[in-house]
């Protein structure tokens, strides 16, 4: 299958829960326009980060006993 054809290409509004209204926020604020977009920006990779910190009982931050709330801070600053 071509790479043009590929759904990573499609509009976010493809996502399920990503209205229109949504969407154009995410443009407006982020450049996000396509599920790529979506996927290689720095907030999506901070956000994956922290979930993993948050759940897997292996990464540094859960070990720790970092809360959530602070493990937003320290991922950003670090």
């Amino acid at each position: 299958m071509p790479i043009q054809n590929s759904s990573i290409f499609a509009p976010v509004t493809t996502l399920p829960g990503i209205t229109k209204v949504a969407a154009a926020t995410l443009t407006k604020a982020l450049g996000i326009k396509t599920i790529e977009d979506l996927a290689e920006s720095p907030h999506f990779l901070f956000a994956a980060e922290i979930l993993v910190a948050t759940i897997d009982p292996g990464h540094t931050l859960h070990h720790f006993g970092i809360p959530k709330r602070q493990a937003l801070w320290v991922l950003t600053n670090v």
